[in-house]
């Protein structure tokens, strides 16, 4: 079986997923991105396999390995590689059947020999055979038709060639989407912050949106919730090692919670996302056509959830939403909305009235949010100034 990874160490825990739920013998990967580092490789090491890389050195990405198990006979062919190296290849020999073939092409060989190799290429063939018929029986044995879709998608639609892009152009190109879109430059963080110091002081109430302190049962529970096949961000933490020890990380990230929010601060480290493009066409020519999907660290995502979790909580409370919107509500979706618009349908030709409907698709809807307009929009929505300024930090 062969893999374009994409970055092990980001993707090491869906290899690894795979790897457990099929009888891979072995496993070839390209766009490793390793390097030769004794941590590294202890990380991406599986129990029950044995590893070769070629790793490149010298730039960022590419790399090439192998995970072969380790009841297999092998021989790696530096010879074959040292021909050839300005390419990016690994060669293995199987050293059994590889001797017989050496020794059943000379010209002085007995039929014994001739029928040795056979046997042993025949097994060779039908043990690929029935593992490839395992496989697919076992991709295709799902009850789920998202599963059986997923692996059709793949067959059907590999991955592309890995992009070649300046990553320092490219980031250029996505940090300033919103200057090109609006033809504007973008507004600062002193001005934002002027904005909301200068904003008018709110009556002590109780009705407006402070952030409470968190409990450690609520950062324990939400560190349980984690999805443990996200993508690793800039720190290298896995989410499934976070849950591992959620029990005792609970505790300290608590405190470091509770801290940022007394402060209104967001750690730095926290918002530092690894950027990766995703084409939204199958041979990209420009960078137009790569979205970016930022990936940012678990712990992250921790104090995110939290926060998102109290400002849902009010919101409903107080009332903000409309009954019509369903974007990112708990117990709504996209059938509520079809419903909603079936029974207006209805209604309507229940009257005699004719129904239009006016579809709107924003392009680049997030890039081009105006700062400004959303920081005195919390605000007259209830939303405390020590909110807005964490919510600038």
């Amino acid at each position: 079986m062969h893999l374009n990874t994409q970055s092990m160490v980001s993707t090491f825990n869906e290899f690894l997923l795979t790897v457990n739920s099929y009888p891979l013998d072995i496993v070839a990967l390209s766009e490793t991105w390793l390097k030769d580092n004794p941590q590294l490789m202890e990380y991406v090491s599986i129990p029950g396999y044995a590893t070769e890389f070629r790793h490149r050195e010298d730039i960022k990405g590419g790399g090439v390995g192998v995970y072969i198990k380790e009841d297999i006979k092998y021989k790696r062919r530096l010879d074959i590689e040292k021909l050839h190296p300005e390419l990016e290849h690994l060669w293995l020999g199987v050293p059994e059947r590889d001797h017989l073939r050496h020794k059943a092409h000379k010209s002085d060989a007995d039929n014994g020999v001739w029928t040795a190799f056979r046997l042993v290429r025949n097994n060779l063939k039908s043990a690929i055979r029935s593992a490839r018929k395992a496989f697919i029986e076992k991709a295709l044995s799902s009850n789920k038709s998202r599963d059986i879709w997923r692996v059709m998608h793949r067959i059907l639609k590999p991955n592309p060639k890995p992009l070649r892009v300046d990553p320092d152009e490219l980031n250029t190109h996505f940090a300033t989407t919103a200057e090109r879109t609006l033809e504007a430059s973008a507004v600062s963080l002193s001005d934002l912050t002027s904005l909301t110091d200068n904003l008018p002081e709110q009556s002590s109430n109780g009705d407006q949106f402070n952030l409470k302190p968190v409990t450690q049962e609520d950062v324990f529970k939400c560190i349980r919730a984690l999805r443990s096949d996200c993508s690793t961000g800039v720190d290298n933490i896995p989410a499934r090692f976070v849950k591992l020890v959620a029990e005792h990380l609970a505790c300290p990230l608590t405190s470091i919670i509770n801290k940022c929010i007394s402060n209104a601060y967001f750690p730095k480290l926290w918002k530092i996302a690894r950027v990766s493009s995703i084409p939204k066409v199958e041979n990209p020519t420009s960078n137009d056509q790569l979205r970016p999907i930022s990936i940012l660290p678990v712990l992250s995502k921790v104090f995110e959830k939290l926060v998102a979790g109290q400002m849902s909580e009010f919101a409903e409370r107080a009332a903000l939403l409309p009954e019509r919107i369903s974007g990112f509500r708990k117990g709504h979706s996209t059938t509520s909305v079809l419903l909603g618009i079936r029974d207006d349908i209805r209604h309507a030709m229940k009257k005699g009235d004719i129904t239009l409907m006016v579809l709107a698709d924003f392009s680049k809807a997030f890039d081009t949010i105006c700062f400004k307009s959303t920081i005195e929009k919390f605000y007259k929505l209830g939303f405390s100034k020590t909110f807005l300024k964490w919510l600038l930090s």
